[in-house]
């Protein structure tokens, strides 16, 4: 190798190295957008192109058991265009058929799928019903019932597009938390 080539690589080194230096992450929280409006107890999922999904939740107001507000039906959406995050929500003209909070939201194949919860406050068992929406067709129906509805489960998608609801709360009260897993592969018929 050459002097020539020898200062040059290190030029390029040291340019990569600077260019790193200075354009680094900082291992820190940063602000984003802030939501339209004031929720707790929703679900947020991101689509596969990127855009994240905030669905229903409770505008509560006053304190944690005595709170007053409406259980939202409404639904954001902050956009990606593949590069960048917009730098506000969209308060999407969709409503959901129902209502509801402390629920589980999965988006798979176009899908957004809404699992459990509850439509109103108060102790009552959680929803067995599964509203689903189509993102492409812009509309709602409703996909099998869960078996085992719950309040505040986790859910996922596994890489096969199945989805799986882990843990939760059967009823409202710590008496009632359950270790049950349930799957639903959304690709086979339902039968019966």
């Amino acid at each position: 190798m050459s002097t020539k080539q020898f200062r040059i690589g290190i030029g390029v080194f040291v340019l990569v190295i600077w260019w790193t230096c200075s354009h680094a992450i900082a291992n820190e929280w940063e602000s984003a957008p802030a939501l339209n409006g004031a929720r707790e107890a929703f679900y947020a999922a991101a689509d596969e192109p990127g855009n994240i999904w905030v669905l229903g939740g409770w505008n509560r107001t006053g304190g944690c058991s005595s709170g007053t507000g409406p259980v939202l039906d409404s639904v954001e959406k902050l956009p990606f265009d593949g590069v960048s995050y917009a730098a506000q929500w969209e308060l999407t003209p969709i409503v959901m058929p129902t209502p509801r909070f402390s629920h589980s939201v999965v988006i798979t194949r176009g899908l957004i799928y809404v699992l459990g919860g509850r439509d109103e406050r108060g102790a009552q068992p959680p929803l067995p019903q599964v509203d689903r929406y189509n993102i492409l067709s812009d509309t709602w129906d409703t996909g099998p019932p869960m078996s085992d509805p719950r309040l505040l489960g986790a859910a996922i998608v596994d890489p096969l597009g199945r989805i799986w609801v882990i843990g939760g709360y059967t009823q409202p009260g710590m008496s009632y938390i359950v270790a049950t897993v349930k799957i639903f592969d959304p690709t086979q018929p339902v039968l019966g």
